[in-house]
């Protein structure tokens, strides 16, 4: 029979992110063009953190 672990993850993101975000959507309206997806992805990696809260329990 396979074995079934469950983890929890929390992921939130860092605390420039929202500063950043209201930047740059203040520099879209402004310039009247949008940034790249690869460059929103990108940063969007970079502020994004995750950590593991509870781990599988070992069973004999």
């Amino acid at each position: 029979m396979p074995r079934v672990d469950t983890i929890t993850v929390q992921c939130s993101f860092a605390w420039w992110w929202k500063p950043y975000v209201l930047l740059l959507m203040v520099f879209a309206m402004v310039a009247r063009r949008l940034p790249s997806d690869a460059h929103v992805q990108r940063m969007v990696h970079r502020a994004l953190r995750t950590k593991i809260v509870k781990t599988p329990t070992e069973e004999a």
